[in-house]
């Protein structure tokens, strides 16, 4: 097959300098960053391994011995991220180590690591998980327990065998890297499909559809979608890929699903997609299946995805659309009354300006740490001859979503709390928006989209960039916010969306 034309050597070029202007790219004082703080917690590891071996009555020479690894995935281990973006880093850690040492032993020794100032541990989750930021920097931490008795440094994860005898949880906590160093395997050019990614990826989170817990694709699906337009046109320069993407998967037939590979068989007993097998895997309206064995296609039902499924059944709404990303807020109170105010996502200039140091001089003192979520709703225009005001009753799927998260284990009620509201797009505050800063009004017309060829790709490479380079934000106009209603001090708590 033929390489890229000059033409779209150029639109390549040019497109690059595009996302170097949209800030998609680290400087190197942020990436030497990135590097120190995971050789960090690559030290951290090996020490909580360690510890946990000395306490199972081991010789501090075996102890030592235990080893213990970590692994990064998603959008670091690919080469995609962004200043922004976090580390997905997966700790393999041997036998004598389980997942409960993983949040007895190893969180609390990250809380006082260098450099730390969020952690927070989610065990409960379909895959636990500790979250936490170190240095500026958001790193989720993963862990798996292998059948070994130690695990060297030159430990990887291809071999299946390694997933025999383990729980679900492991096996899915070692999907994550296993399926990303898969995508890195099968495509033709690593550069040119990273180049092309990090162009979807803008494209994707600027239309808000870059979420898998929102029921959009997430980042691993996204890479699939761009790694398979890469296998199919090989000798293609990254503008050419980005162009053929968007004319391949708008005629994609599906439920056909994206594969990178023939879906195979391992070691295992567990399931892998199938449709012919599996009723629930034929209800996939948009299959795109990992291509590390087991090999799924990564569905997620978040609890906020099933709300917004509620809501497109209202009747007087025409469509559902979450924002893709909660907003977390700390909001230092000095009285009930600016605690329940916050609760309600009404943050006053003068508790966004104030300092803990000054809060903690009142005697009402509280910290209540906040995290919203917008969907925007969509009202179907009024009947033609219908009389009266229009109503939206959104109570049932409202109450039904506040009921199924008042149900998770660990929801206290002392501490924490959730409230949906309505809200118009002229009341959103500021600080919802990038910087800060309300965008003004921009009136598009949108222009009826037509249908081309892989062969005549260039127009559709300018139009492309040039709707990248327009920066904005959408306008969420409904707000879900679990909140804390803390006790003296400090409390920080919200309620279980995923």
């Amino acid at each position: 097959m033929n390489g890229p034309s000059p033409k779209e050597g150029a639109l390549t070029k040019s497109l690059m300098e595009e996302l170097r202007r949209q800030n998609t790219f680290e400087d190197e004082e942020t990436i030497k960053n990135r590097e120190v703080v995971l050789g960090r917690m690559v030290a951290l590891v090996k020490n909580f391994v360690f510890a946990v071996s000395k306490s199972r009555g081991m010789s501090d020479v075996v102890a030592r011995a235990s080893g213990g690894k970590i692994f990064t995935f998603g959008s670091y281990r690919l080469g995609v991220h962004g200043p922004s973006d976090d580390i997905d880093c997966l700790l393999v850690v041997p036998k004598h180590v389980s997942r409960d040492d993983f949040f007895a032993t190893f969180l609390p020794m990250l809380q006082e690591a260098q450099g730390v100032t969020q952690v927070t541990g989610v065990p409960e989750a379909y895959v636990p998980i500790i979250k936490s930021k170190i240095s500026g920097v958001e790193v989720d931490f993963l862990c798996a327990r292998l059948r070994l008795s130690s695990i060297p440094d030159d430990l990887e994860l291809a071999d299946d065998n390694l997933l025999k005898t383990l729980d679900e949880r492991c096996v899915r906590s070692l999907g994550g890297p296993r399926a990303t160093d898969e995508i890195l395997r099968l495509v033709p050019n690593v550069e040119v499909f990273r180049d092309a990614l990090r162009c979807i990826k803008l494209w994707a989170r600027r239309r808000a559809i870059y979420s898998k817990v929102m029921g959009f694709f997430g980042g691993v699906a996204w890479a699939m979608l761009v790694a398979r337009i890469c296998q199919l046109y090989p000798n293609q320069a990254a503008g050419a890929i980005v162009s053929r993407f968007f004319t391949i998967m708008h005629q994609w037939k599906w439920p056909q699903p994206v594969l990178l590979k023939p879906i195979g068989d391992g070691p295992l007993g567990v399931k892998v997609w199938n449709p012919k097998l599996y009723p629930k895997d034929r209800l996939h309206r948009m299959p795109i299946i990992t291509p590390a064995y087991p090999c799924t296609s990564g569905k997620v039902e978040s609890k906020l995805h099933q709300l917004v499924l509620k809501l497109e059944f209202v009747e007087s709404l025409k469509l559902a659309h979450p924002y893709v990303k909660g907003i977390e807020r700390v909001a230092h109170c000095i009285n009930d009354e600016e605690v329940s105010e916050v609760a309600f996502n009404r943050i006053s200039d003068a508790i966004i300006n104030r300092t803990q140091e000054e809060a903690a001089k009142e005697s009402g003192y509280r910290t209540v740490s906040t995290t919203a979520f917008y969907i925007g709703l969509a009202i179907s225009p009024k009947q033609r001859g219908a009389v009266g005001p229009q109503k939206l009753d959104i109570t049932y799927p409202t109450n039904e979503f506040k009921r199924i998260c008042k149900q998770w284990e660990l929801f206290d009620p002392s501490v924490m709390d959730l409230h949906v509201t309505h809200i118009k797009n002229a009341q959103l505050p500021n600080w919802v928006f990038e910087g800060g800063v309300r965008p003004e009004p921009k009136a598009s017309k949108r222009t009826k989209p037509t249908k081309t060829s892989p062969t005549s790709q260039s127009s559709d490479l300018s139009d492309m960039m040039q709707r990248l380079s327009l920066t904005g934000s959408s306008a969420p106009v409904a707000a879900v916010t679990p909140k804390s209603t803390p006790k003296p001090r400090r409390a920080r708590a919200r309620a279980n969306t995923t």
